[in-house]
C-alpha cells in the first residue's frame, strides 16, 4: 500500500463512519489523509523507514552532521562520470532532508524549491545527466508553461474533488492532459505529490490511473454508507 492509498482509505473511512465519530474524530481524519495526499506517493513501509530515521538519535562527531553531504555530492559526480551505479546514490538522495537536497542542488547550480518532493526529483535528475565537454555550456531547458501546469493542476484537483463523477467522465475531462508537453506534465505530477520518474505517458497513465482509484474508494464506501 502506498501512502496515497492510505489516504483515500481514510477518506473513505470517514465518510463511511462519519455518523458515529465526534465532529473532532473527523476533522483530524481529514487532516491525516490531506497529509498523505499532499506528500509524494510512496509505499507505506518507505514512509515509516523515514520517519523512525527522523526519529532517531544523529550521531555527531565534533558537531558535523552525521549525514556527509560533500560525501554524497562527490558520489553523484562519480554517477555522472560513469564511475558508480546511479541506483545507490538515488537511494542515498532519499534519505536527505530538504536543506541537505538543496545542497546538493547548489552544488550543481540547479536551482532549489522549497519542496523536498521537488528537491528530490531535481537531484535524482542529475544522476541521469550527461557531462558536458569542458568549455561548452549546457543548452539551455525551456521552462514548462506555468499556465498550462496550473491548468493541469487545477483540473486533477476538480475531478479529484467532484463527489459522484463516472470512469468515462473522469476520463474525458482529463484527456486533455496528455496531449501536453512532458515538462509540463512532470510539474504537474510533481504539484499533486508525484516524483515521476517516467515518461510522458507513463506520467499521465499514473494520474489518471490514481483519479480512477479514488473516485472507485469513493463508490465503494458510498455502497457501504447505504448498506448500513
Amino acid at each position: 500500500m502506498t501512502t496515497h492509498e492510505l489516504a483515500a482509505m481514510l477518506d473513505h473511512l470517514r465518510t463511511a463512519f462519519a455518523f458515529g465519530l465526534s465532529k473532532p474524530a473527523v476533522g483530524e481524519l481529514e487532516a491525516v489523509g490531506a497529509a498523505f495526499r499532499d506528500g509524494p506517493d510512496q509505499s507505506v513501509k518507505d514512509f515509516l523507514k523515514a520517519i523512525r530515521a527522523a526519529r532517531a538519535p544523529v550521531a555527531t562527531a565534533k558537531g558535523k552532521s552525521a549525514v556527509d553531504v560533500p560525501a554524497v555530492i562527490e558520489r553523484v559526480r562519480a554517477v555522472r562520470r560513469e564511475e558508480l551505479a546511479a541506483e545507490a546514490v538515488s537511494g542515498e538522495l532519499g534519505t536527505l532532508n530538504n536543506a541537505q537536497l538543496k545542497q546538493v542542488l547548489l552544488a550543481f547550480d540547479v536551482k532549489a524549491t522549497t519542496k523536498i518532493a521537488d528537491n528530490l526529483f531535481r537531484a535524482r535528475q542529475l544522476l541521469a545527466a550527461t557531462p558536458t565537454t569542458p568549455g561548452v555550456p549546457e543548452p539551455a531547458v525551456a521552462s514548462p508553461d506555468t499556465a498550462m501546469v496550473d491548468r493541469g493542476v487545477e483540473t486533477y484537483n476538480r475531478l479529484r474533488d467532484t463527489k459522484g463523477i463516472s470512469i468515462p467522465d473522469l476520463q474525458a475531462e482529463f484527456k486533455p492532459v496528455q496531449t501536453y508537453p512532458k515538462s509540463v506534465v512532470e510539474d504537474i505530477a510533481i504539484r499533486v505529490g508525484y516524483s515521476p520518474e517516467r515518461t510522458r505517458e507513463e506520467t499521465f497513465e499514473m494520474l489518471l490511473t490514481n483519479l480512477e482509484r479514488i473516485k472507485r474508494n469513493e463508490y465503494r464506501a458510498e455502497v457501504i454508507m447505504n448498506d448500513v
